[in-house]
């Protein structure tokens, strides 16, 4: 069997200097399998990319697992709210049909999903079901 790539975006708002965001992934049935990916093998895929929406991203920490994103911001960043995307991909078994993302941060953060440029979706501390995107 092989496996299914799709793309994702998060974007985070209002995040403070010293803020903690962690986006988790999990298969919605037992038995399948997602994670975050680069993209596929030998693809000109572009990998992970971070880009701050406003002024700069002073990042202590960033940490990918195959089930978790984690971004730790700098303490010393300054007093003024950051925002950024992360664009990257998720792979998956071909029987995966849905999947939840879940974001634990620092009370005011705010992270949105967009999954294979589709509807943007505010995910929270409960599990969000997401539906694997049909190319």
């Amino acid at each position: 069997m092989s496996n299914k790539y799709q793309n994702i975006t998060l974007q985070v708002s209002n995040a403070q200097p010293g803020s903690r965001i962690m986006v988790q992934l999990a298969p919605q049935t037992q038995g399948d399998t997602v994670a975050w990916s680069t993209g596929q093998p030998y693809s000109t895929s572009a990998g992970i990319q971070i880009q701050a929406t406003s002024g700069t991203l002073p990042l202590a920490q960033f940490n990918v697992t195959a089930s978790s994103v984690t971004f730790l911001t700098s303490s010393s960043g300054g007093g003024s709210a950051m925002q950024f995307n992360m664009q990257s991909f998720l792979v998956a078994n071909e029987t995966l049909q849905q999947f939840t993302l879940m974001a634990i941060t620092d009370p005011n953060v705010q992270v949105t999903v967009s999954v294979n440029n589709g509807m943007p979706q505010t995910v929270n501390s409960s599990p969000s079901p997401f539906n694997w995107s049909q190319q």
